[in-house]
């Protein structure tokens, strides 16, 4: 018989164990001031994640950098289901299920793979001790450059 090793398998989404569940805002912002290419104000989101700046009362530490690329690889996830299915029920809240539908217009399956593979080298460096700050400034422009079209 076939034995699938159990660390194989898919684990299923779910919010952290914090109290406070900023991740989706912070991805929707990220997403809009990557768009928009706001490079100032990237620069301030970019110390939030850092940890530099408390967002909501708290500093950022490496498990919420992790998790929100996490929550975005998710996000992707549905809006690719969206855009190769058509699927209109996406497992999603309703604030973050409007914006994947609007950035599914914009976007091709080969940006989404790129913005997924970014997420994955970013998380990567997350495991690895990279620069908070370093890592997300460059993953932020480089997202920004996916977003318009530009790379």
């Amino acid at each position: 018989p076939l034995f699938w090793p159990t660390e194989t398998w898919p684990k299923p989404w779910k919010w952290p164990t914090t109290k406070n569940h900023d991740h989706a805002d912070m991805f929707m912002e990220w997403l809009r001031l990557a768009y928009q290419n706001k490079g100032p104000a990237m620069v301030q989101w970019v110390d939030k994640m850092a940890g530099a700046m408390p967002v909501n009362d708290r500093r950022w530490g490496r498990k919420d950098q992790k998790f929100l690329l996490e929550y975005g690889s998710h996000f992707l996830r549905e809006m690719f289901v969206h855009i190769a299915v058509g699927q209109p029920d996406l497992r999603l809240p309703e604030a973050e299920r409007a914006v994947a539908v609007k950035l599914a217009r914009l976007l091709r399956p080969e940006q989404i793979e790129r913005i997924d593979g970014l997420f994955n080298d970013c998380a990567l460096g997350v495991e690895r001790n990279a620069n908070p700050k370093i890592l997300f400034l460059d993953a932020s422009i480089r997202l920004s450059r996916i977003l318009r079209g530009l790379e």
